[in-house]
């Protein structure tokens, strides 16, 4: 309880400037949290906080410097991260391999993911295939559909 009365004091106390000061410790803190993770995640806290602070400046209500720093740090994730995100992770180099999806490839070596084996031919190449329903076992021979890529396995089902 002498935590809480200790903040409330403290909170009663303070100015706006130290407010501004508490802003700017807060953008320092989310700019390093951001630097030690890049998850573009950190950042948009630190504008939270670069906006509250301005708040702070212009003398307006701790309440509200709260509320502002929580609903444009909230906005500013939901709205900017995956934007971001696909900028800096779109770096990714797409292979010819995602043209193999819906393709027809021939059971090689019979399907069994309990087993964990299984081979398909497609494309004059040999692939490690799985099916997508854990207990369905397909046969040599049979026709298979590509259906996703997992690492170097395919996932397959049988062509109807």
């Amino acid at each position: 309880m002498d935590v809480v009365n200790n903040i409330c004091q403290f909170l009663s106390a303070s100015t706006n400037h130290t407010f501004m000061i508490l802003w700017a410790i807060g953008v320092l803190f989310f700019i390093i949290m951001e630097f030690m993770t890049l998850g573009l995640t950190h950042i948009w806290y630190a504008f939270g906080c670069i906006l509250a602070g301005i708040a702070a400046y212009n003398d307006v209500s701790v309440f509200l410097q709260l509320v502002i720093f929580i609903v444009s740090s909230t906005v500013l994730v939901l709205l900017t991260r995956p934007i971001a995100e696909k900028h800096v992770n779109g770096k990714t180099k797409r292979t010819n391999v995602d043209r193999l999806i819906g393709q027809t490839a021939i059971v090689k070596e019979t399907i069994n993911n309990k087993k964990e084996q299984g081979v398909v031919r497609v494309n004059g190449m040999d692939w490690t295939a799985r099916t997508e329903e854990i207990d369905e076992v397909i046969l040599k021979g049979k026709p298979v559909e590509i259906l996703d890529i997992q690492g170097i396995k395919l996932i397959v089902r049988k062509k109807k």
